[in-house]
């Protein structure tokens, strides 16, 4: 098992590395996370709704996505509450009190998963959540320790060296263990470095004195791996609201509280022609030639959000524009339509509002949550789209344009003019041909020449290769061979 001394340490790529690394190996490797807290998820083929980062694990590994590898998904719908998904299907929204009471009976199920995956695979690594040792959370919990005791599976802390301070929390979080914790902790991995890896090592020795723990390996900062984040910190932290690329299109994404899904925009940040920026307030919204509202676990909160902090009157406005093209995507579709109710208070505490107006359409959330992968046609272009459904809405329209031909299915409506419109469809860019004519149209009304997209189709082959072999390079693998007692 891989955990960390914090969030966005690192654990869920190491988890990726070594279960690309096991693959090419020969090994019959699988993923798991017993909980993970993520708006970011997917669809699988029995519909199913599983976290996004164990279905990239399970492409590193060669695997089919599938629910077992992330028994409990915990979808924040506010500072309090969540929504919880239980082997892939959403069973309530809780309180952080109500979960608490019902973590017995998930840790159940959790276990199950678990020894249902160990009868089918030789190996699988284990990925923990935030950090081990945080004494607000250990009473509570069923994903690091507690959850590695269950396996008895060896741990190695992942830490982030980039971020400063990682001796210290090495040494701290060992000292925090009780005697059967330090015996599951074998080691430690350094991540993110830059520099001279020897420069380290008179305090890889002292960490070793304090803790009597080696450390398996020091993994480079990594340049451009282009691998889908876990979770949502990366997108706020490194999208800028300030575009000053010439010749390219500058791309709007509405960064919204409850933002889920965001690597529905991964195959277009891959594009050189694209400038992608999140805005957060109407000052930097500018002169945009795409806006995108992406998805959303809390959709009425967010459009509230954005039409109080003004948002919306700039969207409104760029609307009016001649060359104006807005695209809503899950809740971001249903933002785009004159009403949303929520009867059943299914993503929230309000029932109902009003929504942006540009689509003549309104949205019920229903009980019965839609999960379903897609394979459909985009009416205006002709191409094959792929994709998959999460979402509660029900959306009717009166006067839009349907824009996917599907039997008994309202995938997404238009705007009369095409430049306005909205799908269920999450994925929809990664599908190449579509993504292609997409570009080249918005291009043409810029003056600019057509391109030819990026080949990847949402494969991630060569990324996975190019981090298993830096893990390779770094990481004691005799060692950790000897661990997996291969």
């Amino acid at each position: 098992m891989f955990q960390g001394t914090s969030s966005n340490a690192g654990k869920s790529l190491m988890t990726s590395a070594l279960c690309r690394v096991l693959k090419q190996d020969g090994v019959k490797v699988a993923p798991f996370k017993a909980q993970n807290m993520s708006n970011n998820s997917f669809v699988t083929h029995d519909n199913k709704e599983v976290a996004r980062a164990q279905v990239v694990q399970a492409q590193a590994c060669g695997l089919e996505p599938d629910a077992r590898f992330s028994p409990i998904l915990l979808k924040p719908t506010s500072d309090k509450n969540s929504q919880i998904i239980l082997q892939g299907k959403a069973i309530s929204n809780m309180s952080i009190f109500e979960y608490h009471k019902f973590k017995n009976k998930a840790f159940e199920l959790v276990k199950e998963d678990y020894d249902s995956l160990l009868d089918e695979y030789d190996v699988i690594i284990l990925e923990g959540a935030g950090s081990p040792a945080e004494i607000n959370l250990k009473e509570h919990d069923i994903v690091n320790m507690n959850m590695a005791k269950v396996c008895n599976t060896p741990v190695l802390l992942v830490g982030d060296i980039h971020l400063g301070g990682i001796y210290a929390s090495f040494v701290g979080h060992y000292h925090l263990f009780n005697n059967w914790e330090k015996d599951l902790l074998k080691g430690f991995i350094v991540n993110r470095f830059r520099g001279e890896q020897s420069l380290l090592e008179r305090a890889h020795d002292d960490l070793y004195k304090y803790t009597q723990k080696p450390v398996y390996g020091v993994i480079p900062y990594i340049n451009e791996l282009n691998i889908p984040e876990e979770d949502s910190v990366n997108f706020k932290a490194i999208n800028h609201e300030n575009h000053t690329e010439m010749n390219t299109l500058d791309v709007v994404i509405i960064d919204l509280p409850h933002i889920s899904n965001f690597t529905d925009f991964d195959a277009l940040k891959n594009e050189k022609c694209i400038s992608l920026r999140k805005v957060t307030k109407p000052e930097n919204f500018n002169h945009p030639d795409l806006v995108i509202i992406p998805g959303s676990k809390n959709t009425i909160s967010d459009i509230n959000h954005i039409i109080n902090n003004g948002l919306a009157k700039q969207i409104l406005q760029y609307s009016r524009l001649k060359s104006s093209t807005i695209i809503g995507i899950c809740g971001g579709f249903q933002m785009l339509g004159k009403s949303i109710q929520d009867p059943h208070l299914i993503e929230g505490s309000l029932t109902q509002c009003e929504g942006l107006g540009l689509l003549n359409m309104h949205t019920e959330m229903k009980e019965l949550k839609s999960l379903r992968q897609i394979r459909t046609k985009h009416i205006p272009s002709g191409t094959e789209v792929n994709g998959y459904e999460i979402h509660h809405g029900e959306s009717n329209q009166h006067q839009c344009k349907e824009i996917f031909l599907h039997e008994n299915c309202n995938l997404g409506y238009s705007n009369q003019d095409n430049n306005i419109w909205g799908t269920y469809i999450h994925g929809i860019f990664d599908s190449k041909n579509f993504r292609q004519w997409f570009i080249n149209s918005l291009l043409k009304t810029k003056g600019f020449e057509p391109i030819i997209v990026n080949s990847t189709q949402y494969s991630l082959e060569s990324e996975f290769n190019k981090l298993a072999n830096t893990f390779r390079e770094n990481v004691d693998m005799k060692s950790i061979y000897k661990l997996l007692n291969l």
